[in-house]
């Protein structure tokens, strides 16, 4: 059931697909992407096809961000992107259902990255997909932990979040899509300044998606005869998944969770896939009525 391709050169990620329409498994491992996940998931196959534009229709969801979307952990000698554990979930749930579509997640996950550098490198990945004729229609989008390390402030700091989050809304065409919003995590670090600022922007973060969401649920069940409001709003979904509560990295004793944390920032591999579970639980709902 499980198919993967290359990707394009210029970009980093492992892009992972399947299918609910065919039980045949390809794969092509890229060089540059000697990743954990691909040993846990990729065939011995070397014949996978390019990435798949000849469906009809299909899904696609993006996970963006930076380490801790790629999945670093050991140093980061092995990778385990969250979004093998949300392919998993998505697979479990929706393999059996009578669906028309394949859904694919492309993993663009880069170690290391501020927002700033963030802003041109999404706007590229989306053009491309727009160019494509097969935009997402879900991207969740992890930022910001590395602009922690820096002197930047957190109103800074989120307005680079909003504009990377306003490319993904401007990303829906008629089919509309599904931003997720994705709260800091808990680190080791726990100095005034580094807590202060996770704490501000998360806080900016779930107000934008109460906002969005109140806004796109007023919009949807107003008279209006505009449908470009109708599009713009109904059809463009906000939703949060709160890393910080829902995978803490102290236990209730005050410990560091060495079960899903590895270092002093990073998952475990069991702590990206808890990780990859609550984007699902998240999803879940709202992927019913795509597959």
């Amino acid at each position: 059931m499980l198919s993967f391709t290359d990707q394009s050169s210029d970009e980093l990620g492992v892009i992972m697909s399947y299918s609910f329409l065919c039980g045949a498994s390809d794969s092509n491992q890229n060089e540059n992407n000697n990743k954990e996940s691909s040993k846990e998931l990729l065939s011995s196959s070397s014949n996978a096809p390019a990435v798949v534009e000849d469906k009809q229709e299909y899904v696609k969801i993006l996970t963006f961000g930076d380490s801790l979307t790629e999945g670093y952990h050991r140093c980061g000698f092995p990778f385990h992107p969250y979004s093998i554990e949300l392919e998993r979930s998505i697979d479990a749930k929706f393999s059996n259902a009578n669906s028309q579509r394949e859904v694919l997640i492309h993993q663009f996950g880069l170690s290391g990255e501020f927002t700033d550098h963030m802003i041109p490198r999404l706007s590229n990945i989306l053009e491309k997909a727009t160019s494509s004729s097969y935009p997402y229609r879900v991207v969740c989008v992890l930022a910001g932990t590395n602009d922690l390390s820096s002197d930047d402030n957190a109103e800074d700091i989120f307005s680079r979040l909003k504009e990377l989050y306003t490319q993904v809304l401007a990303h829906g065409g008629d089919q509309g899509i599904i931003l997720v919003t994705i709260t800091l995590p808990q680190a080791a670090f726990l100095d005034d300044d580094y807590v202060e600022r996770r704490a501000a922007i998360n806080s900016k973060i779930k107000e934008y998606t109460s906002h969005h969401s109140s806004s796109s649920n007023s919009n949807s069940n107003s008279n209006s005869n505009d449908d470009s409001i109708k599009i713009k709003n109904h059809q463009q979904q906000v939703v949060c998944v709160d890393l910080e509560e829902g995978l803490p990295y102290f236990t209730p004793e005050g410990v560091k969770d060495t079960h899903h944390w590895d270092d002093a920032l990073h998952m475990t591999p069991a702590g990206y896939d808890q990780f990859g579970r609550l984007v699902f639980s998240r999803l879940e709902s709202h992927l019913e009525s795509m597959v």
